[in-house]
This record gives C-alpha cells, sequence and structure tokens, in this order.
C-alpha cells in the first residue's frame, strides 16, 4: 500500500512536471508569434503601434516606399484603402516618405504632419525608414529624431528578424550614400543576438551596392554571409530584384513574366516590348503598334486601341480598349487610361485619363466626354 502511495505521488509530480512543461512551451510559441520591438529610450518610436495582424496559417507583410518624386495626387490614400483590405501584419517603409529638402521647419512639420495623417488610417503598425528626401540636413535630422527616437532598430516577429537602417548618414546621400560605423556595429551586435532566427530582413532606403561609397554597406553583407536574408530598398523608382550567383557576385534577378500577343495585332518596324517581372505584358486583339515604340514591362494594352510612331509607355501603365494614342507620347509608369480616350501628341501623361476622355500636354488638360460634344 505505501508502495502504491509513493507511485501515485510520482506519478502527481511527473504530471505537474510535465504540465508546467507545456504551459512554458505555450508561452514561448507566443512570445515568438508576438512582436517584440527594440527598447528606446525616447518617448517617441519609429513605429505607430504594437499591435499586429496575427495570422495564425500565414505571415506577411507589405513594403512601400518613395512617397516623393513623382507622386501622384490621391494614390497613396489608394494604396492604404487596400493595404487595409489585405490586412498583412505590418506595413515597413524604406524611405522617402515626405518632400523635405529644405531647412523651413514650419514646412517639415507640416509635411510630416500631412504623411502622419495618412498612416493613422492604416489597421496595423508602420515602420518608419529614413529616405533622402526625410533626412537631408541638420534640421531634418534633429526633427526626425524628435518624432521617431532613432534612425535605426530591430524587430522580431515569428522568429524573423527586422533591422532597419540609415542609409543617409551623414547628410550626403545623393553624392556618397552609406551606413554610419555605429549602425555596422550595432548590426553585428543584434545578428550575434539573434543567430538562430528563420530569416533576417533588412531595409534601408538606397541600394548601396550599386554604389562606391558603400564601403560599410559591404561589412554588414559579409555579416549576413552564411544567413538566409532579404534586403529592401527604395530610391529607384521601378523594380529591381538582385540576387548573387555561384560567384557570389550580385546580378539581377531575371524577368519570369511573358508578351502575351492577341489576335490581328500589328506590330510596325524598331518596335521593342518588354517582357514582364513576375507578370506578363499583353497586348489586346486587334491593337496596332506605329513604328519606333517602346512599350515597358508588365504594361497591358486593351483590345482595337492605336499607338502612334516613338510613343513610350513606362512600366505598369494600362491602356483600355478603343485608346487612341497619336505619336511621341510618353505615358509615365503606372498610369491608367480609360477606354475611348485619345492622347494628343507629344503629350507627357503622368495622371489618369478617364473613359471618353481626350488629354493635351500642352494645356494640361483632360477634356471629358468629347464624344458626346
Amino acid at each position: 500500500m505505501k508502495n502504491f502511495s509513493a507511485l501515485l505521488k510520482i506519478v502527481k509530480m511527473k504530471k505537474n512536471i510535465l504540465f508546467l512543461f507545456f504551459i512554458l512551451l505555450i508561452i514561448r510559441v507566443n512570445a515568438q508569434n508576438k512582436l517584440q520591438l527594440q527598447k528606446i529610450p525616447s518617448e517617441n518610436k519609429p513605429w505607430t503601434y504594437d499591435r499586429v495582424n496575427d495570422h495564425k496559417n500565414k505571415f506577411n507583410f507589405v513594403v512601400v516606399t518613395d512617397r516623393t518624386g513623382g507622386e501622384r495626387k490621391g494614390i497613396w490614400e489608394k494604396g492604404i484603402e487596400k493595404i487595409n483590405l489585405m490586412q498583412p501584419a505590418f506595413v515597413v517603409s524604406v524611405g522617402d516618405l515626405i518632400n523635405g529638402y529644405t531647412e523651413d521647419l514650419n514646412k517639415i512639420e507640416n509635411e510630416w504632419n500631412e504623411f502622419n495623417s495618412f498612416v493613422k488610417k492604416l489597421e496595423m503598425p508602420f515602420f518608419y525608414v529614413a529616405g533622402n528626401h526625410d533626412y537631408t540636413n541638420e534640421v531634418m535630422e534633429n526633427e526626425w529624431f524628435k518624432r521617431f527616437g532613432t534612425d535605426y532598430y530591430h524587430f522580431l516577429y515569428k522568429n524573423v528578424l527586422f533591422i532597419c537602417l540609415n542609409s543617409e548618414h551623414g547628410y550626403t546621400a545623393l553624392k556618397n550614400p552609406d551606413l554610419g560605423n555605429d549602425q555596422v556595429k550595432y548590426v553585428e551586435k543584434i545578428l550575434k543576438k539573434n543567430a538562430n532566427v528563420k530569416w533576417t530582413m533588412i531595409f534601408m532606403h538606397q541600394p548601396l551596392w550599386l554604389r562606391e561609397s558603400g564601403k560599410n554597406w559591404l561589412k554588414v553583407e559579409n555579416l549576413l554571409k552564411g544567413r538566409k536574408h532579404s534586403v529592401f530598398t527604395g530610391h529607384h523608382h521601378n523594380y529591381r530584384l538582385y540576387e548573387r550567383n555561384e560567384n557570389d557576385e550580385l546580378e539581377k534577378f531575371p524577368h519570369y513574366g511573358k508578351v502575351i500577343i492577341g489576335n490581328n495585332v500589328d506590330v510596325s518596324a524598331n518596335c521593342t516590348i518588354d517582357r514582364g517581372n513576375m507578370h506578363d505584358t499583353i497586348i489586346g486583339d486587334g491593337t496596332k503598334i506605329d513604328s519606333g515604340v517602346h512599350i515597358a514591362h508588365n504594361v497591358k494594352i486593351g483590345k482595337h486601341s492605336r499607338i502612334g510612331a516613338h510613343s513610350v509607355l513606362l512600366g505598369h501603365c494600362e491602356i483600355g480598349d478603343f485608346v487612341d494614342i497619336w505619336t511621341n507620347v510618353v505615358i509615365k509608369e503606372g498610369i491608367k487610361i480609360g477606354n475611348n480616350a485619345v492622347i494628343g501628341s507629344c503629350s507627357f501623361v503622368d495622371v489618369d485619363v478617364p473613359d471618353n476622355s481626350h488629354f493635351i500636354s500642352e494645356h494640361k488638360k483632360i477634356i471629358h466626354d468629347f464624344k458626346k460634344k
């Protein structure tokens, strides 16, 4: 009987130990799934808040960049609406969020207030990273630290390490951009502390591997060797993807999209049509393309449209059905031209053109419903 009582105590003790182990395991898993933010002494932080959209079976985030330098009115607001529909865990910027390039403090404050009014509409955290427009001189640097507390930092989420850096160190970003020595030491420290993460993500504004001045970036790259990692940058207003080859050299990632040309399409002499990067470049049935036209990657042209000689359609343009584009026209990347629209000769189109409209660049004017008039 005594042996049985002793055995019962051992069983109960093991159950308690197993239960305690189970509780600790749950706590550890939850800790990895929770957003783990760096402790920053400043009251203000380079993120909006710490409540993420935690989806058990998936992990996604959005990267945004370069709101300035060719900004089109209303596009950022539309982007925020679409991000909210996607419901990612969080959003990370890679810089150029305001126009900047001024020492007028009142103007700088107004631009940041305007930008933050957009960010407040996001339904998930937003992480700030400095670009050359945001961090140009001592006045702008002081305003950055006043608002965000630091210009480089890290956080963890679901055992993935996110490191946000400042490529605009020393206000020489346009001529000699690089990371400061303190950032290199910081990265080394954080990488050692988080040696066993699944992946490491680096965010900064400029692709420093393309700049001869990026000596400290080369040191960071050496620290990243042997780790699964990805680097996200902005500054160049188009999509570029680089990967290291077998010789440890960076080369452009190949485009995997196709060019899809519909039935009864005419393509005249000396035209170039770029294949899409991840998606396809598409030309609809019955479309006529005159001589010397350049159609960039991921452009979509509808049915029975006409593209005049020596026109240029930049990446991700969308041209509707029965559109008439006259000669020597340039359409900026991402612009949408509606059905039945007419674009006048020598126009530079940097705004969306609605259906049944006539765009005349010389007068900077869109005439609506011209067919009815």
